[in-house]
């Protein structure tokens, strides 16, 4: 494969358009569920269906806005330090 896939690539296949049918292709990818694990494969697609069933009617601004609130909250997550530590400003005290 080559190419810088905007405009000009040799690849022979590309991702479903479609989140519905990328979760089929997920459902069926027998080797990939097994690094991952059923479980958690199942419970991610169980998820998306939901999240697709749910946007279903969404256009436009509503299916933006929809997904920024999950950008928004990605933003504070990655803020906070992992397992609760707080971590100290060492120039707070200056």
């Amino acid at each position: 494969m080559s190419g810088y896939c905007f405009e000009h690539s040799s690849a022979t296949t590309a991702a479903p358009d479609k989140l519905s049918q990328v979760l089929d292709e997920l459902e069926a990818e027998k080797a990939l569920r097994e690094a991952i694990g059923e479980t958690l494969v199942d419970k991610q697609i169980f998820m998306k269906r939901a999240e697709v069933k749910k946007t279903a009617k969404f256009e436009g601004e509503t299916l933006r806005d929809f997904y920024i609130t999950y950008i928004e909250a990605i933003k504070i997550i990655s803020s906070v330090p992992p397992f609760g530590i707080h971590v100290q400003n060492r120039n707070a005290h200056k």
